[in-house]
């Protein structure tokens, strides 16, 4: 569990040192400001409920981006093979990726918390409820992380018998 951990926290920290992170969260957060406020004021009520849709549909395209490269980069940079040599089995190399990538989505989704309360401070009655949250921590996007990262898998291992 250790290696896994190990693998996982080297993933999340290769984000944040470069612009990887900062680009696509900043994409994720301004389309999704963009969209939500643009119609916010025309219904007349104080809702995230369009926050909600705007988010899952973002989150559709922008995560398997995010999972979809993973091995490859890897492969492509030269330390898969370092990476496979270490003692860890290729399902600890590959839970360890995808815990990674799980974690910058929770950051993604915990700098989204900033538009309900946005929507709070503009009506007397507070808007930021207990199933408005389970609804943002519900967002059962890890299934795109997981179909995004299974694809990279398939086509990584797909392409191991190939010649150049």
């Amino acid at each position: 569990m250790r290696s896994v951990l190990t693998i996982a926290g080297r993933q999340f920290r290769s984000y944040f040192n470069g612009p990887v992170a900062y680009i696509v969260i900043s994409i994720i957060l301004l389309t999704l400001g963009f969209f939500f406020w643009k119609t916010f004021f025309l219904f007349g009520r104080a809702s995230c409920r369009e926050m909600f849709r705007w988010l899952g549909l973002i989150l559709v395209f922008s995560l398997p981006a995010l999972t979809m490269g993973l091995l490859a980069e890897e492969k492509r940079t030269g330390t898969i093979e370092l990476l496979i040599t270490m003692p860890v089995t290729e399902a600890q190399v590959i839970l360890g990726k995808f815990l990674g990538v799980l974690g910058l989505y929770g950051v993604l989704l915990a700098l989204t918390i900033s538009y309900p309360l946005s929507v709070s401070t503009l009506v007397p009655v507070p808007t930021v409820t207990r199933p408005m949250f389970e609804q943002l921590c519900g967002l059962d996007e890890r299934s795109f992380l997981y179909k995004g990262f299974w694809k990279d898998l398939v086509n990584t291992r797909g392409k191991k018998g190939s010649k150049k």
